[in-house]
């Protein structure tokens, strides 16, 4: 044990050594990391992404500006086909405008004549007053002649009068008629002046508002027309400042791109993006060799990076001599806990035999061994010579317990045939021909049919229904009922037919009244069968039932002791 553990105290030192020497290592390198990932500081992500963030947002604006181009280039087109229609139509519409007004006052002078002047009615008058006078001329010719009725002597100077009027309303309307006429031919003319042509003042109208409605269209055509210019000549302006601001923004940043490329001293941002790599495992190096330096060390140093300081703190540690075997030392281990692991178990092994011999010692205290050979153990077995002395008494002890044994088995035998013979005189006792059943079933008033025993010699009894119930199961009245018909009935067994004598000391003292009156009825039979029964009690209920039963005198007893009190 002591060359294993000067094994393993070399082999541990030189694992202290081989810690000691990749401690430093480690601070090496690190440092070595340190100032690679400090080379490469600038080129880190966040600058990355700056630059890649401006480099897509130059070809954003790029994009934006080419796009602008291509609807700049879609809208010219548009903006001058539009503009030359709108030419067209101011030189179609420039001489429309001065008939406008002409058009208006024809407008107005045929409404006007529509109104005041309406063309007078086609109505027959001339018939009317032909007829009129045609009648006039009958009238008088018939008043001539005196053929003409009184009543109607006057009829033909109404007839003329009317006719007249007639005449005279015939002139008028030709006068107005030729009035209106005369304005209607005025209208034309000036129409047919304006270059619209038609034969009535309606037609007239007609012709007017409809060049009036298609000057209307035009005017409003232009307008639309006016209105698509400017909303295209706007998108016009709208894209080429578009296109400006996006190509001047998309080469400022594009210069700024490149010239923070220039200062950083690579060519792209693919290259760029090398250096980054570069960086983030130089850093994740450093990361991991600061990690387990920090776990080596237990502690981080005051000042970031500063590993050398805290390993100028550890002493070195001296040199074993031996060069560290880590599989070496796992197996001096090993075999370092197996031994002490059966020292263990010899130890564990020899603890608990010194158990069993102090047990043992104990065990043998508890025999009667002075008794039984005459000699005495000692409470603790030192050594083999006392363990030697005990067996040969332990064996002299064995012959004699041997044969107390044998003597024990005789008289087990003995007990075991008495045990049977009393089995059979019990289970002959509770016999379905013997008393007790006749016995049992007259006090209980034939509640319980049967009195018998289990395999056990445990006395059951069974009700009118069949249920088999244990003598514990009873009350303490039925209880003391059952085997007061069992002590009858074993004593008229003994006694054969011979009459005997009872001594009772108030056995139904837990009976109720009725099984007293029964118990009472028992006990007079067997008087009548020449028995002697003397009863001692202290219940007023037997005092009360038992004259009715026997002639004999209740004798009193009196106390064989005076009240204390």
């Amino acid at each position: 044990m002591q060359a294993i553990n000067r094994q393993i105290q070399d082999q541990e030192m030189a694992k202290l050594r081989e810690e000691y020497d990749q401690l430093c290592r480690q601070v090496d390198e690190y440092a070595l990391r340190s100032q690679a990932a400090s080379r490469l500081l600038p080129y880190s992500k966040t600058k990355f992404m700056q630059l890649q963030d401006k480099a897509s947002r130059s070809k954003a604006n790029n994009d934006t500006a080419r796009e602008s181009k291509e609807k700049l280039g879609k809208l010219l087109p548009l903006l001058n086909l539009t503009t030359a229609e709108l030419a067209e139509s101011q030189v179609r519409l420039t001489p429309l405008e001065g008939r406008k007004l002409l058009l208006d006052n024809l407008t107005q002078q045929t409404l006007t004549a529509a109104e005041t002047s309406p063309p007078p009615p086609k109505l027959p008058l001339r018939g009317f007053s032909f007829l009129l006078l045609a009648v006039t001329g009958i009238g008088m010719l018939l008043a001539a002649q005196d053929s003409l009725p009184e009543k109607l002597q006057s009829l033909p100077y109404w007839t003329l009068g009317a006719a007249i009027l007639l005449l005279i309303s015939e002139v008028l309307l030709r006068l107005q008629n030729r009035s209106y006429q005369k304005k209607h031919n005025q209208l034309v003319q000036q129409g047919a002046a304006a270059g619209i042509i038609s034969e009535t003042i309606q037609e007239l109208a007609a012709a007017a508002a409809k060049e009036k409605e298609d000057i209307d269209q035009a005017r409003s055509r232009q307008q639309q027309l006016s209105e698509k210019v400017r909303n295209f000549e706007s998108q016009k302006l709208y894209l080429e400042e578009n296109i400006r601001a996006a190509n001047i923004l998309a080469a400022e940043l594009e210069q700024e791109v490149k010239n923070e490329l220039q200062r950083l001293a690579v060519q792209d941002l693919h290259q760029f993006g090398e250096r980054m790599e570069q960086y983030n495992k130089a850093q994740t190096q450093c990361d991991d060799l600061h990690q387990s330096l920090e776990t080596a060390f237990e502690q981080v140093p005051a000042r970031t990076g500063d590993w050398q300081s805290l390993l100028q703190q550890i002493p070195v540690p001296a040199d074993p001599g031996v060069a560290y075997d880590a599989g070496q030392l796992t197996q001096l281990r090993q075999d370092k806990d197996r031994a002490l692991t059966a020292i263990d178990e010899l130890q564990q092994e020899l603890s608990r035999h010194q158990s069993v011999l102090s047990q043992f010692a104990a065990a043998c205290q508890s025999l009667p061994l002075e008794k039984e050979t005459g000699f005495k153990l000692p409470a603790q077995f030192a050594d083999l010579e006392v363990l030697a002395h005990s067996a040969s008494v332990l064996e002299l002890f064995a012959a004699k317990v041997t044969e107390t044994f044998d003597t024990a088995c005789e008289l087990m035998c003995i007990l075991e045939t008495l045990e049977a013979e009393e089995q059979e005189k019990m289970s002959d006792l509770v016999g379905p021909n013997k008393p007790v059943q006749e016995i049992f079933r007259a006090i209980t008033g034939g509640k319980y049919t049967r009195v018998m025993l289990d395999s056990k010699l445990n006395i059951q009894v069974e009700d009118r229904e069949g249920l088999e119930l244990p003598a514990s199961a009873l009350s303490q009245g039925t209880y003391d009922q059952l085997y007061l018909a069992l002590r009858l009935s074993l004593a008229q067994d003994l006694l054969g037919n011979n009459p005997g004598f009872l001594l009772l000391d108030d056995a139904y003292l837990c009976a109720d009244s009725t099984r007293i009156e029964r118990m009472l009825a028992l006990l007079a039979q067997l008087v009548k069968a020449g028995w002697q029964i003397l009863y001692f009690t202290m219940d007023e209920r037997m005092l009360r039932s038992a004259p009715r039963y026997t002639a004999n005198a209740i004798i009193h007893l009196e106390p064989l002791l005076s009240d204390l009190s």
